[in-house]
């Protein structure tokens, strides 16, 4: 990554939350622990998408990252949360007509990274280190992209890091994946640090964001 992130080192916003103060160079980080939400507000939609779940607890999850989003991205918009209408590009990536704001949402066991921005395309992806999870995604990955004497968590960095170009993009995941250096054209990604179990990246187009602002979310937003 040309830049890590780290949550520890930076500051997360407490008060005078203010979306509209937010600048264009500027990204809003938003970390959710699911256990600590009640999934409630969610679409027909949504909830016909968690059923692809094969566990309750994951079935669970999903909803609570989907409610969470909503609620966040409600604050953005300044409009209830099930007032939201979601549009979904050919590959699935949601995002609200005739808005400013972007935004992109990944979740992984019981956390979850929300990704907010004005007028810039945006994209976040987290992932559990596991040595069985990246045994499997150093064989999806480019040969260019991961080398036999990388880690367990260097092989998960460079695929969260290819999930969120990915994401930016709005495309979608297909095998062969592409080597980083194609998907990084026009777009840049740099590696959010906030916790020894899991690794998270951003992916944001044009030139890195000039700042980072993390915002931690339990049982409401953190104003």
């Amino acid at each position: 990554f040309s830049r890590s992130i780290a949550a520890e080192l930076l500051p997360t916003t407490r008060c005078a939350f203010m979306p509209n103060s937010l600048r264009r160079d500027v990204v809003d980080i938003w970390r959710v622990d699911l256990e600590s939400i009640a999934p409630c507000e969610y679409s027909l939609a949504e909830q016909e998408c968690a059923r692809k779940f094969r566990r309750e607890i994951d079935r669970q999850r999903f909803l609570a990252s989907r409610t969470a989003l909503r609620r966040i991205l409600a604050s953005y918009l300044q409009v209830a949360p099930r007032e939201i209408v979601f549009s979904y590009n050919a590959c699935g990536k949601p995002f609200v007509e005739n808005s400013e704001w972007q935004f992109n949402l990944s979740h992984c066991r019981t956390v979850a990274l929300i990704a907010m921005t004005r007028n810039i395309v945006v994209g976040v992806d987290i992932e559990k280190v596991s040595e069985a999870r990246a045994r499997r995604m150093k064989n999806l990955l480019s040969p260019e992209d991961v080398g036999e004497g990388f880690s367990t968590r260097e092989i998960c960095e460079r695929w969260v890091r290819l999930e969120a170009l990915i994401k930016a993009r709005g495309e979608g995941l297909s095998v062969p994946l592409p080597p980083m250096r194609v998907l990084e054209s026009g777009y840049s990604a740099q590696a959010l640090v906030f916790s020894d179990d899991f690794v998270g990246a951003l992916a944001i187009a044009g030139e890195n964001a000039g700042e980072i602002r993390w915002r931690d979310y339990a049982s409401g937003l953190s104003l």
